[in-house]
């Protein structure tokens, strides 16, 4: 109703409203909207980062790049941000003095790779599970990372390339 006034509720001041996707400015008249100039800027994904403690980040930062991480741009010393270039993202935050004891870190990473084989040849010698298919669909291996943390790196067997 165009022209109309309302004492209805009014969102805060700086709070985001959206109309069909499109920031809008309320007035206290009802009806009245006005929209707002979107600055140009890269789409933000939602998607799931692992953050993981560790006691020695630039021994962690080694072992994920062997992984085919790279550091983030922004990243700080003492917050490392990596990413592969294929989706995957993890943060590497110092653990509390004490938190993490060898042999007794309940911290697992799981990494999907299509190239499972590949992966694995960084790790010669230290791998805890060669690659094989599971009984559980994937076609994986497993190995101690930073801090004895369980990661394990697989691909769905149903998805696997036969050939070769």
């Amino acid at each position: 109703m165009p022209g109309a006034t309302s004492t209805a509720w009014l969102p805060h001041p700086e709070a985001q409203i959206n109309v069909n996707g499109v920031p809008v400015e309320l007035t206290a008249e009802v009806g009245s909207v006005k929209e707002r100039q979107r600055p140009e800027a890269t789409p933000m994904n939602q998607r799931h980062i692992a953050i993981l403690p560790c006691n020695d980040p630039d021994a962690a930062q080694a072992f994920f790049e062997r992984l085919g991480f790279r550091v983030d741009a922004g990243s700080l010393d003492d917050y490392r941000m990596l990413s592969d270039g294929l989706g995957a993202e993890i943060h590497l935050n110092p653990a509390v003095e004490g938190w993490l004891t060898p042999g007794r870190n309940p911290f697992c990473l799981y990494l999907y790779r299509e190239d499972v084989d590949g992966a694995a040849s960084a790790f010669t010698g230290e791998l805890v599970a060669k690659p094989k298919d599971r009984p559980w669909g994937m076609y994986e291996f497993s190995l101690n990372g930073p801090d004895e943390t369980l990661v394990r790196v697989g691909w769905p067997t149903r998805l696997r390339s036969r050939a070769g």
